[in-house]
This record gives C-alpha cells, structure tokens and sequence, in this order.
C-alpha cells in the first residue's frame, strides 16, 4: 500500500480523470441504440451457441470457453474443435443474456453470448483494471439489464458508464495488490474445502466400518421392518420459491416449498425419479412429492436413525437399481428387497451415538465454510472498493 500511496501522490496528487467507456473500450458487436461514433471499431470474435458448444467440450481441452454464466466449474475445448470460433486476446467479458457478472481472460478462448471487451490503447487502460473497475460496479451494470424473462444489457447505457482513468503504474498496481488478494481468498477457499472433503471421507470410512457385521447379526427385508410409503404430487406452477415446507421429489434439494406438509418431521426420504437413489434425513415436517419415498412404520427392534445411516450406506447400491431407458426411476419392490442388518437395539443406539457425533463435527465445519468465504469476500470487495475510490482526491 505504501507504494501505491506513493505512486497515487506523484502521477495524480489532486484529482483522477474520469472517462466514458465507449472513449476507452471496443467490444465484438455493434450494439442497438449506440450511436456509430461511439463504436468506430469493434474487435472480430464469433460467438458459438452453448448447445453448440456441449458438442465440442473435451475434459482434456486446453481452450476456455468463456460461458455467460456466473456458477459452474472451468470448462474447456482443444484448438481443432474450437475451428472458426477460436478467439485470442486479453477481454473483458459481461453476458449479453442472464444474470449480470464480470469475466477476465487472457489467452485463446471461445465464448457463447458474451458482451466481449477489450482496451482500446492498453498504455492508457490495462484490460485487468477495467474487469476489476467493471466487477466493483455489478449493482450498477445490474440496474442496465432489462426483461420479463431473460435480462439483456441496455448496452448505450454501459457504454456511458464513467471509470476513472489514473496513470498506468497506478492501475498496474492497483491490479497487483487485487491479484495478491483474490489468490489469497482462493488459496483459503481451497484449503476450507479440501478440510470438508477429508472430514466427509473420514465420515464415510467410520460408517463403512461400524455398519459392516460379520455372519452373527440378523439381517432383514427393509418390507419386514419398515414401511415405503409415496408422496403426492403438487403443480409446480403453484410452489412458492420460499415457505414453510420444503417439497422434496426426485432431486437432491427441494423442488419449491408449500404451505402444508403431509409428513413429519425426523422422516428418511429417497428418491424415486430423478437422483434415484438419494437417501437423506428430513429434520423438519415437509412435502412428500410422486417422486418421493418415505420410510415410516419401523418396527419396535430398530432404531430409526440407525436405518438412516444403513440406508445411506446403501445409497450407491440404490442409484444402481434404477432403470428406463428415458427418465431412470427406482421401483419401490427393489427398495423393499434390500437387506438390512439388524444388531440388538443397545449395539444401533451405540453407532447412532457415534455416527451423530462425527456428522456434527463434519456439518460445524459445512455450515462454517460458507460464513468464512462470505467473511473473505466482504473483506476483499471492502479493500476493493477502498482502492479503486478516486471520488474526490486520490490518497
């Protein structure tokens, strides 16, 4: 910061210049609405269509695609594939459809709906500088995307954005010390992540080994100790996004909430459509939907929450029953027929006890990874925001 304090106090001691983006910036396309002399040079990149793209797509690619989205893992093609589309340079990237968001690249690449920009003279405006600028503006830039369904960018307004112009050495080290910062907030991310994968593994090797029973244990149809039951099916026209009941169907989250629930609380839910397979534990009352099985009815020998974990230990076996050539499903009878080890009710309570205890932990440090990258985002567009602030006079 020191460095940067002195650079900010020799090239710009008083006050920081302020230009227009379509002064300093050329993008792929010319836009409606954009008068020509704010356009006079646009830069050539043909963009693919995603359904076009998922053809292409090699795990082994060394080619971005640069997607319009803001989730979603890397995903890339090789030179031969990308043909024609194959781009190269140093952009800048908002979507010309969806949920507004800001992406660096530099290298060859290819795009799918993309707004793609790029400096007009990188000895006045580094490209870098203009992602992490475009990036501390996004509830802006958000305020310019229009539409009833998807929301396009009104780019005559984009293109009068204003972004302050300070001499080159400012902006490079600007982008310096955010780079620093952002490999640090994904070195700690990783690490927080990596620590949740090892616990989860852990988790899963504990159950293996406590729910493996030699010859000397009973074992049982899950029909002759428990009941399937199926949920009801609701329009998903009528789901609210947020209520007071998750409705659980054939997925791995809810598919909407409603505002009634037709099971209680402390259920083992699986999935018959969908996630065939997926075994989870419902904590609160909630929606069964068609595509939803239900253990109720256990009998007086077994310990629910043991059956849980049971089940779950299962849960791979399960996804594997599925069958349809179309959308797969799980028949209830294939659910019915699995063995269940039952031990004497003091040995259940036992590795419940311990399988709790371990789940915790490993849910402390679930629910603390999202509150700690949250922390370390706030912190960084904090510091972000302080370092690209040229209001008024820039110390």
């Amino acid at each position: 910061m020191s460095k940067l304090n002195d650079l900010i106090n020799k090239f710009c001691p008083h006050c920081v210049e302020r230009k227009k983006l379509w002064e300093l910036t050329s993008w792929n396309k010319k836009f409606n609405g954009v008068e020509k002399e704010k356009q006079k040079k646009t830069i050539p990149i043909k963009c693919i269509l995603a359904s076009e793209f998922e053809k292409i797509k090699q795990n082994s690619g060394k080619i971005k695609y640069i997607a319009t989205g803001i989730s979603g893992k890397e995903q890339y093609t090789t030179e031969e594939l990308a043909g024609n589309y194959l781009s190269e340079g140093e952009v800048v990237c908002i979507p010309g459809g969806g949920t507004p968001n800001v992406k660096y690249h530099n290298g060859k690449f290819i795009t799918s709906g993309n707004c793609v920009a790029t400096s007009l003279d990188k000895s006045i405006l580094s490209n870098k500088f203009l992602y992490y600028y475009l990036d501390s503006k996004i509830k802006i830039l958000a305020k310019f995307y229009r539409g009833s369904r998807i929301k396009h960018p009104d780019m005559s307004q984009v293109l009068e954005m204003q972004i302050p112009l300070p001499p080159l050495r400012v902006q490079e080290e600007i982008v310096k010390i955010l780079d620093k910062f952002t490999d640090l907030e994904n070195e700690l991310e990783n690490e927080l992540e990596n620590e949740l994968r090892m616990r989860k593994m852990q988790f899963n090797a504990y159950r293996d080994k406590l729910l493996t029973f030699d010859n000397g244990v009973r074992f049982e149809k899950l029909e002759n100790i428990a009941y399937i039951s199926k949920g009801k099916q609701l329009n998903k026209d009528n789901l609210f996004s947020d209520g007071k009941y998750a409705v659980i169907n054939g997925g791995v989250k809810p598919t909407g909430y409603w505002n009634e629930y037709n099971y209680s609380s402390n259920r083992i839910t699986i999935s018959q459509g969908g996630s065939c397979g997926f075994v989870d534990f419902q904590n609160k009352p909630f929606w069964a939907g068609a595509h939803c099985y239900v253990i109720i009815d256990e009998s007086s020998d077994v310990n629910y929450k043991f059956l849980y974990y049971v089940l779950k230990n299962k849960e791979h076996k399960l996804m594997n029953l599925k069958h349809g050539a179309g959308i797969p499903s799980l028949t209830k009878s294939s659910v019915e027929t699995l063995k269940i080890p039952v031990p004497p009710l003091e040995k259940q309570k036992e590795i419940v006890e311990k399988l709790d205890k371990f789940n915790d932990m490993c849910h402390k440090i679930s629910d603390g990874l999202p509150l700690e990258i949250e922390l370390r985002k706030k912190q960084y567009e904090f510091y972000r925001d302080k370092l690209l602030s040229f209001d008024k006079k820039a110390s």
